[in-house]
């Protein structure tokens, strides 16, 4: 038998087996465009063969193909955490988590790389997350300690190092929810991304971000009597919405000519707008030095 119809023919038993697997739903059709992204080490092995075989070293010329389809069953089974095996419900663009009455705050830390991000509130499950389907999903991990739900993404451990990166430019969004009525602690890290969270009716306590050369649109509401904010972005465009009704603490950056046209008054190296002490409710903003664009505007 010729190295060639021994590649050929272990390639479509592999196609099969993975054509069974999907049917049975132990894979999703996110594996498959992480295979296409794989292409060009079929083309490596298929060199492989023919120096090997012009070389008159045959037997070795059945090694690469050989390596090939180990290659393709590992992605399809070795990283089946990704894939569909997870007990929860995390399919090819979508994951939730429900709702759980002993889980009284969530801690979400989100690393979405230079991915966009929109972030908004739900009702009926405690978290839900969202992707575009020909892209790369990050892997998510949530756990409970105590009655603290903790929500972690990654969207930097997935294949990296890939020889060839296909992406769909307008299809890279990240859409994720949190439930309305759970205290939220939210971390959110990248760059060069635009970043809009609705937080307005979610029960936020606090939000740092760490986002450079992007935008950061942010609105907060006031559901929890006292918020947090911190944002660093240099060469950012940062827009903060804030409710009319709130005391506002600024501090950090070089900014005190746009604090003092807000009618904020300096105290020390902070910025407190009239009766801060006296609001219902109360919000801490630390901003970072380099922003191309501040605003704050309250609703």
């Amino acid at each position: 038998m010729s190295p060639s119809r021994f590649r050929w023919g272990l390639l479509f038993v592999v196609a099969g087996v993975l054509i069974i697997l999907h049917n049975a739903g132990r894979i999703y059709w996110d594996f498959w465009w992480d295979l296409l992204q794989w292409w060009p080490v079929l083309l490596i092995a298929i060199g492989l063969e023919k120096l090997f075989t012009g070389l008159r070293l045959k037997a070795l010329a059945f090694i690469p193909p050989i390596l090939l389809a180990a290659g393709i069953v590992y992605l399809a089974i070795g990283d089946n955490y990704n894939y569909g095996s997870y007990s929860r419900s995390y399919t090819s663009s979508r994951w939730e988590e429900k709702l759980d009455p002993e889980v009284e705050a969530l801690d979400v830390y989100i690393d979405h790389g230079r991915n966009d991000m929109r972030v908004k509130r739900t009702a009926n499950y405690l978290a839900t997350a969202g992707f575009g389907r020909y892209m790369s999903r990050p892997r998510i991990e949530f756990d409970r300690d105590g009655n603290v739900g903790r929500m972690t993404v990654d969207g930097s451990s997935r294949f990296r190092g890939k020889f060839i990166n296909i992406k769909n430019y307008r299809d890279n969004e990240w859409d994720f929810s949190f439930n309305e009525d759970v205290p939220l602690k939210l971390e959110c890290v990248g760059d060069e991304s635009d970043i809009r969270l609705n937080l307005e009716y979610v029960t936020l306590k606090e939000l740092k971000i760490e986002n450079d050369d992007g935008l950061i649109d942010v609105a907060i509401g006031d559901k929890a009597p006292e918020v947090l904010l911190n944002v660093v972005g240099e060469d950012s465009r940062l827009y903060i919405t804030v409710p009319d009704r709130a005391g506002l603490e600024i501090s950090g950056g070089d900014y005190s000519g746009y604090f003092g046209a807000l009618g904020l008054e300096k105290i020390g190296d902070k910025y407190i707008s009239p009766g801060f002490d006296t609001s219902d409710v109360k919000i801490h903003i630390d901003v970072g030095d380099g922003l191309k664009h501040l605003s704050i505007q309250p609703k």
